[in-house]
């Protein structure tokens, strides 16, 4: 007994030094005041995350060691936040209502107000038009508003009951997912038009979406029945590849200088890490066990940091009609999770 003893021991050393991957570095309280949260975001030149916590407001941590800082004020229901660093300042999405938040990127302190659509679920921004876009969720459009004047530019209807994340090229196009159809819809950010709707193969129920600008590639994660990342050439919208990855996917990050894709995955708690071979060709590079309900987060590629958000939850049996109740978080457990490369990593 005690030589296989041993013998475990000395095995699962040599398969810690020939560890690549990534790894959990640290855990950080965030106050939630009972809530939720949605979406990740980072201000890596100023050191800031970012964390929209619904009822609680948007949460500010620092960037190096996950610790909170502050919640930025006037920013009640917030999903997240978009960063315009070239403008300085943020966005905060605030859920029902259709309020939009404008801060001061520095001072975290709100400059003005808007009101975009009926209600909202993520902001995004697009530094070559200087326009920002929020996802209007349950009505199915989004809204264009320029965040300088600030006003209102244009809504428009998507033809769909579920619209997602969304994501920009730097040439002027957006990217949104469109969940009830699994498809990704292109949008021309100046015309502020659909110019396509692409079908999406093997990839049902899409949730996240990111950008490779080098080999002009999106990398789309779905949350169906079989959950897997599909690759879809966003000149053509032809899907190139799909991979397997973790259940309930909600976030999708890539860090172009490594040419690794992640995946968030809170119902198996998982980050999966796919490599990029080239334009078309991609493998699982590993799978990091993470926490329960890490479905979003952020990569600050200054530091080679993922920002995970979870929580302690529990839930009832299903209800009467036999369907699953909601998910309970427990108050005071919300915390980030920071994850960095291994030090042994080539």
């Amino acid at each position: 007994m005690a030589f296989i003893a041993v013998a475990c021991c000395f095995n699962h050393a040599a398969l810690a030094e020939e560890a690549t991957g990534y790894l959990i570095a640290a855990v950080s309280p965030i106050p939630d005041g009972g809530s939720g949260w949605d979406h990740v975001s980072i201000d890596s030149a100023n050191r800031h995350v970012f964390v929209g916590r619904g009822p609680a407001g948007l949460a500010v941590l620092d960037a190096d060691t996950g610790a909170y800082i502050l919640s930025v004020p006037e920013t009640k229901g917030s999903h997240g936040a978009a960063i315009a660093p070239d403008l300085g300042l943020g966005f905060s999405d605030n859920g029902k209502g259709g309020d939009l938040t404008i801060f001061d990127l520095k001072t975290l302190k709100p400059t003005a107000h808007l009101q975009v659509g009926e209600t909202t679920d993520g902001v995004f921004y697009d530094p070559v038009t200087r326009t920002g876009l929020v996802n209007n969720g349950e009505t199915g459009h989004v809204t264009f508003f320029d965040p300088l004047q600030p006003r209102v530019l244009a809504s428009l209807d998507l033809e769909t009951k579920k619209p997602e994340f969304a994501v920009v090229d730097g040439r002027g196009a957006a990217f949104i997912d469109l969940q009830d159809r699994n498809a990704v819809a292109r949008i021309d950010m100046r015309a502020r038009k659909v110019t396509a709707t692409w079908p999406l193969v093997g990839c049902d129920a899409p949730s996240s979406i990111a950008y490779d600008a080098g080999f002009d590639r999106l990398f789309v994660g779905c949350r169906g029945a079989a959950p897997a990342m599909a690759v879809v050439d966003a000149s053509s919208g032809r899907t190139v590849a799909t991979l397997p990855i973790g259940q309930g996917n909600d976030w999708a990050g890539f860090e172009p200088d490594k040419s690794l894709v992640f995946l968030a995955n809170g119902g198996s708690a998982t980050l999966t890490v796919i490599r990029q071979m080239d334009a078309d060709h991609y493998r699982e590079e590993e799978t990091v066990g993470t926490r329960p309900l890490a479905r979003t987060g952020a990569i600050d590629v200054k530091t080679d940091t993922i920002f995970l958000v979870a929580a302690h939850y529990s839930r009832g049996g299903p209800g009467p009609d036999g369907k699953p109740v909601p998910i309970r978080i427990q108050p005071g457990t919300t915390e980030a999770i920071l994850l960095r490369r291994n030090a042994l990593a080539p």
